[in-house]
């Protein structure tokens, strides 16, 4: 949906498009975090920071073109994307199943963006479930001398992860982490978090307890639905990636041209899928062929994008080459590597695309 299909359409995009020039400015390939966390404050105050909520819950009402046309401007303006799983996962969930005493908690913080989240990769179906210890009490939830890892946990408040309370059982648990040893991880390990003997009430438990895989997978599957203006987030990270050609100190003519032609035929492609997914959202984004075509097509194409990244970075661009190895050379071009790093663990996901493929080959149009 172009922003000049109609008059309504255009005023809506010109009102995002204003309020994003006014409290965002593009950080370039490493976007600070304190300028991240204000544009994300003004979101807050401007009443779009969960436009999907109900909107006695403080969502926006929007009607689907308008929250394409919401994703469209923040990934052209290479803005800060909002918190997929809290708002779109945990949120869900919290509105669907919470208690009350859950979303009196846990949806303010959302809403404000006053908590940070961490997500076990068993939310995403990337590792076991995490075991518990028998308590003899079933009001109890005990997690004793075990240690996980997790990424983001060193700045994160809460924690969610599907635990298995009772065998081949999972439940979803939301785990403080005000008095949980963490450990911060040098990249690409992950944080660890330490569990000595902690103990959380049943009321830790988020829906009924065993149906954590069913309540986590429904609310995916919402959320992937949604218009999420994936192809222009591609365009953004391409243009990132043309920056670097372009400025690297290190590349030579050869590897320059070479990588330029790679990024030509990905942003012909990408202008193609671009079109294809406006088309869809002026439709209204039903669940089509198409829709499914573009969804994948976006996950391999942001895979094959911040490969190139890396490929273009090397090695020694990473910013924590291995610190035991004290005969390494120190990382140069570090202003980049960092940004590309965390867009390449934020972006690619090729275990989830490959499970949500072989959901898809089960479809039948």
């Amino acid at each position: 949906m172009r922003g000049d299909s109609n008059p309504e359409a255009a005023a809506f995009a010109d009102e995002v498009r204003t309020f994003i020039q006014r409290h965002w400015r593009n950080q370039g390939l490493a976007p600070q975090r304190r300028a991240s966390a204000e544009f994300m404050s003004a979101l807050v105050k401007q009443g779009w920071s969960v436009p999907d909520w109900p909107v006695a819950e403080g969502g926006t009402g929007w009607t689907h073109g308008q929250r394409y046309l919401f994703e469209r401007e923040l990934a052209l303006a290479d803005a800060p994307a909002l918190d997929f799983f809290a708002a779109n996962v945990l949120g869900t969930i919290l509105l669907d199943a919470g208690t009350s005493a859950q979303r009196d908690l846990h949806l303010p913080l959302i809403r404000e963006n006053r908590a940070r989240w961490c997500v076990h990769p068993s939310i995403w179906g990337a590792a076991p479930l995490i075991a518990c210890d028998p308590t003899g009490n079933p009001s109890e939830i005990r997690f004793e001398n075990c240690a996980i890892g997790c990424d983001g946990a060193a700045e994160a408040h809460w924690l969610a992860a599907l635990v298995a309370i009772e065998p081949d059982q999972s439940s979803l648990v939301l785990i403080p982490l005000d008095r949980i040893e963490v450990q911060a991880g040098l990249p690409p390990d992950r944080d660890q978090i330490i569990f000595d003997d902690l103990v959380l009430t049943a009321a830790s438990i988020l829906g009924r307890e065993g149906a954590g895989q069913m309540l986590v997978e429904a609310a995916l599957a919402r959320a992937r639905s949604l218009p999420w203006a994936r192809i222009p987030r591609c365009r953004s990270a391409l243009q990132r990636v043309m920056v670097l050609v372009a400025d690297h100190p290190d590349l030579d003519q050869a590897s320059r041209g070479s990588f330029k032609t790679r990024l030509t035929a990905l942003e012909i492609e990408l202008l193609g899928l671009d079109i294809l997914e406006q088309r869809i959202a002026v439709a209204g984004g039903e669940l089509s062929a198409e829709a499914i075509m573009v969804r994948i097509k976006s996950r391999e194409l942001s895979t094959e994008i911040f490969t190139l990244m890396i490929d273009v970075l090397g090695y020694y661009a990473l910013p924590d080459p291995d610190p035991l190895n004290l005969d390494n050379e120190g990382p140069i071009g570090g202003r980049y590597s960092q940004g590309a790093i965390e867009e390449l663990f934020r972006y690619v996901g090729g275990l989830e695309t490959m499970t949500e493929r072989d959901q898809i080959a089960a479809l039948k149009f």
